[in-house]
């Protein structure tokens, strides 16, 4: 198994003291994670997109150019790239360079587009540069529809679950749908999953780690994209029993991710700590790498990024 760390760049008050941080502490605060998780051992970055407040991502194109200046291991991925929103040459041309930049540690994890025909209007073009690597990797990102998953099977191509809003049960109907039409359409092999867990705290006794997270849960819960989503979630403790939430103690997260991966089989964990302070990041992702990750990686190995 191989580990991500996500950031939407989640630029929030602390819900405890009402303060937050400038943007520009902000976004240099992202790079130095991603620094600190190279150096830890994570196998990946991902960095999303997002458009309007809270969010600081708008151009992770930009935001991955300057990791890559900064890191020499790392892959990077995008979480997602949002292809509706966007002309796919400048898509094609800003991420090529980046490859090259980054000497090939480039993958896109790309979202579904709201109105597909009019991406045949862009058809059989070269861009240039062409990408430092003969071919990209290209992951599409599953959140609700099975149209996502159908595409991603057709194509052969990497399925990366969201996990966000909803009960798990609903993830795995998607990913069981990726894995039987993949199987339709003839590919060999297996497919690659990806499964992302967007909220992690650890210590060492579960109640501790419930109470602390419980003021983030609060603003959360509260925030336009949960209302938006109409995530089925109320109380935290529903969270963590139904959702995605890896939150309790080392014990209680790895037997959460163990489950999961029994029903997803991912082959990628990609992991977030947005939402909490910043020492407290730094903490969570040196204890993950420390006391999670290893028994992880010997129990699932793979050969993803060998």
């Amino acid at each position: 198994m191989k580990f991500v760390v996500l950031s939407l760049i989640i630029n929030a008050p602390d819900p405890r003291t009402g303060q937050t941080l400038s943007q520009h502490d902000k976004l240099r605060s992202v790079l130095a994670q991603a620094e600190l998780s190279e150096q830890l051992g994570y196998d990946a970055y991902q960095i999303g997109e997002r458009h309007g407040a809270p969010f600081l991502c708008s151009s992770p194109t930009v935001l991955l150019s300057a990791v890559a200046q900064r890191t020499s291991r790392i892959r990077l991925l995008t979480g997602v790239t949002v292809l509706s929103i966007h002309d796919p040459v400048t898509v094609a041309e800003e991420y090529a360079l980046l490859d090259h930049l980054s000497e090939g540690r480039l993958e896109l994890v790309i979202a579904k587009g709201n109105h597909a025909p009019h991406f045949a209007l862009f058809a059989g073009l070269t861009t240039q540069p062409r990408p430092f690597q003969p071919s990209i990797r290209i992951w599409h990102g599953s959140a609700t529809s099975l149209q996502t998953t159908e595409l991603a099977a057709r194509f052969g191509d990497p399925l990366y679950s969201a996990n966000g809003f909803f009960r798990t049960a609903q993830y795995q109907e998607l990913i069981d749908h990726y894995r039987a039409r993949w199987a339709h359409y003839g590919h060999p092999g297996r497919p690659l999953v990806g499964s992302s867990f967007p909220a992690l705290l650890i210590r060492k006794k579960s109640q501790d780690a419930i109470e602390a997270y419980r003021p983030f849960w609060n603003a959360q819960r509260e925030s336009p994209a949960a209302k938006h989503n109409g995530s089925p979630f109320w109380e935290l403790e529903e969270f963590i029993e139904q959702g995605s939430a890896v939150i309790g103690s080392p014990e209680q997260v790895l037997d959460k991710i163990h489950r999961f991966t029994s029903g997803f089989g991912q082959q990628l964990t990609g992991i977030s700590v947005d939402s909490l302070p910043h020492p407290w990041q730094r903490e969570q992702l040196e204890w993950f790498a420390a006391d999670i990750a290893p028994e992880l990686r010997r129990s699932y190995p793979d050969s993803l990024w060998t």
